[in-house]
C-alpha cells in the first residue's frame, strides 16, 4: 500500500487526492497526516525540502511534488488517463497544471504572509504582487475557459469520470452543483474524504 504524507488544508494534497480517485487508486494509498511545521516529522527524512504531499511507494521510495505525482499515479493506472500521451495535448496539459500550481502558490504565499509575520512586518508590495498572479493569470481564464481548454486538450478524460459518476451535463450543471453546498459536501467527502 502507498502512503501519502499531506495535510487536509493542502491543495496539492487535495490535488493528488482527486487524481487518485478519478484513477481508481485510492483504495491503494493511505493517507498520512503531516506537520510540516513540526521539525520531528519525518517528512523531512522523506523529502528534503520537508513539503507535501509525498508519496512513500510500496518499496519505500518517494516520490514528492504533486507534478511528479500524478504522473506516477497515471502511469501506475495505464497511463494516458488524466495526462495525455499525445505530445501536444500532454504539454498542454502539464502547462495548464503549472499554470494552476502557480496560482495556489501564489494564494498560499499570500496566507503565509498573514500567518507567520506580524501585520507591522507585512509587505505589501509583495503580497499586490501575488495577489496580481493570482488575478492575472487565473480569472483571465476563468473557470468556465478553463475547463473547455482542459476537455479539448487532454481528450476529455478526466471530465468525462467526473461527468458519469455525477450526471453533469454541462460545465454550468457542475458550476451550480459546486455553488450548492449539499452536493459540494457530497463531492467533497467523496474526494477528501
Amino acid at each position: 500500500m502507498m502512503i501519502l504524507r499531506s495535510s487536509p488544508p493542502s491543495p496539492f494534497g487535495r490535488k493528488v487526492k482527486i487524481a487518485a480517485a478519478l484513477l481508481g487508486l485510492d483504495k491503494e494509498i493511505t493517507i498520512e497526516k503531516t506537520d510540516t511545521t513540526d521539525a520531528s516529522d519525518t517528512i523531512r527524512k522523506q523529502n528534503p525540502l520537508g513539503k507535501i504531499p509525498a508519496l512513500i511507494l510500496e518499496d519505500g521510495s518517494v516520490l514528492h511534488d504533486s507534478p511528479v505525482i500524478l504522473d506516477y499515479l497515471d502511469h501506475r493506472a495505464g497511463g494516458a488517463k488524466i495526462i495525455p500521451s499525445e505530445p501536444n495535448a500532454r504539454y498542454a496539459a502539464l502547462t495548464l497544471q503549472s499554470l494552476c500550481d502557480g496560482v495556489l502558490d501564489a494564494c498560499l504565499l499570500q496566507v503565509y504572509e498573514g500567518r507567520w509575520r506580524p501585520a507591522e512586518k507585512h509587505e505589501k508590495k509583495w503580497v499586490d504582487y501575488q495577489a496580481e498572479k493570482v488575478n492575472a493569470k487565473f480569472f483571465i481564464v476563468g473557470p468556465a475557459d478553463v475547463l473547455k481548454r482542459y476537455e479539448r486538450e487532454v481528450e476529455k478524460a478526466p471530465f468525462r469520470r467526473i461527468k458519469a459518476k455525477y450526471s453533469f451535463r454541462s460545465y454550468d450543471e457542475l458550476q451550480e452543483m459546486f455553488e450548492s453546498t449539499t452536493r459540494y459536501r457530497e463531492v467533497s467527502d467523496h474526494f477528501l474524504g
